[in-house]
């Protein structure tokens, strides 16, 4: 019989939000965000005797739940100082359900459940890693019973699915279950454009350290735009319909590949550019500083880059691919307004008019010393060199032009 110590890796799930798709409802939310706490085995009893000390001084020792905490936004953050002392980390999978359609699947309440979950899985559960997952309970037996033989159809590690299924728990009884509880209900305030307050950046500051990784599904991207609704939607609305949908067609395509892992890297790192774009209603928040990209591509698996492999290695090869990143010098987001790229293209020419500057110097310093008979960017293949150079100078110049002779 397997014993705790077998499992190299605890996993427990809880959700905040509802599945009901019809949004308009009183005090129902568009966002469902559904987290995994993930811990490793020796993290198990700290953490738990924790979320048990937390109970007692702010529950009154009884449930730990996030809605109990509410828009209470300053007690939320004294329950989070003591949470961002417990040893564990989270991933969590945000839904948009305005975004699903009305009569799929997701309408039917154990459907929508086991897809969602399913997709969870499928990030946290990693081949070859003994993994114990434990999932808030829903429905009765007969819902866990059909739960298993779905996630058995699918292309999960074997030792997820048909090892160590997963175990349905009621949150009252199991503290860790109400650690997811409290992350997602948090999270929710953070994204949800309905909760937001002042206190945001401060929830964020508590749990920064322990985000794996976060995903929204479906991706809020703008359809793609006829050329009659582009006349009348303006510019910013199509450079966003453009960089999100090119956005999206790549992490598509790459954030599964099995021969790329740079392609891969450079899809994770996409996804997250795409998604504070897409879910973090804060315009101020989707610039992301190449140290924090780094470490989030870390925290995923992803090796840990320097700076200058940041730019080789991922944002150079997206920028390659059409995609359109702007840059300055706080970080990387993804262009979705002219004004984006305008600052992209200053902050470009900042870095590229003094290198084209000490060109012009030293061509027209070699030009003087031979009297005119070398010129370094002469050969064949510094052609299209040349011309940008030529253009420059003349640009440089400033010609005012010759007076009008009559």
């Amino acid at each position: 019989m397997r014993t705790e110590t077998d499992y190299a890796l605890h996993i427990f799930v809880d959700e905040s939000g509802q599945h009901d798709l019809d949004t308009k409802k009183r005090g129902a939310s568009n966002l469902y965000v559904c987290v995994a706490v993930v811990l490793t085995q020796p993290q198990v009893s700290e953490a738990d005797a924790a979320m048990k000390a937390i109970s007692l001084a702010h529950f009154g020792g009884t449930e730990v739940k996030s809605v109990k905490v509410g828009a209470k936004h300053r007690r939320r953050i004294r329950i989070l100082q003591d949470i961002s002392k417990i040893a564990f980390a989270y991933y969590a999978l945000v839904i948009d359900k305005a975004s699903l359609e009305r009569d799929s699947g997701f309408q039917y309440k154990d459907s929508y459940y086991k897809a969602i979950h399913d997709m969870l899985f499928d990030r946290v559960c990693r081949p070859g890693v003994q993994t114990r997952v434990t999932v808030d309970r829903y429905g009765g037996g007969e819902f866990a019973a059909s739960f298993r033989e779905y996630l058995a159809t699918k292309d999960y590690p074997p030792l997820f699915t048909h090892v160590y299924p997963p175990e349905f728990k009621d949150s009252e009884d199991e503290p860790l279950i109400q650690l997811a509880d409290f992350v997602a209900g948090t999270l929710s305030y953070c994204l949800d454009e309905d909760k937001r307050s002042e206190h945001v950046e401060d929830f964020r500051a508590c749990i920064a350290d322990k985000q794996i990784g976060i995903k929204g599904w479906p991706l809020r991207r703008v359809q793609s735009l006829s050329p009659p609704l582009a006349a009348e939607a303006g510019i910013d609305a199509i450079i966003r319909a453009s960089s999100t949908g090119s956005a999206d067609d790549f992490v598509r395509r790459f954030e599964d590949d099995k021969k790329d892992l740079d392609r891969r890297m450079q899809a994770a790192a996409l996804a997250h550019l795409l998604f504070l774009v897409e879910y973090d209603p804060d315009p101020g928040h989707h610039t992301v500083h190449a140290k924090a990209l780094i470490d989030h591509l870390k925290r995923l698996g992803f090796p840990d880059l320097v700076d200058a492999q940041l730019r080789s290695r991922v944002i150079g090869p997206l920028r390659d691919a059409g995609m359109l990143i702007s840059s300055n010098p706080v970080g990387y987001r993804i262009a979705t307004s002219s004004a984006d790229l305008n600052e992209h293209v200053q902050y470009m020419q900042s870095m590229v008019e003094p290198m084209i500057g000490r060109l012009c110097r030293a061509r027209e310093a070699v030009s003087i010393a031979t009297a005119n008979k070398h010129d370094i960017l002469a050969l064949a293949e510094f052609a299209s060199l040349k011309a940008i150079v030529d253009a420059f100078a003349d640009q440089a110049v400033g010609w005012e032009g010759e007076a009008d002779p009559t």
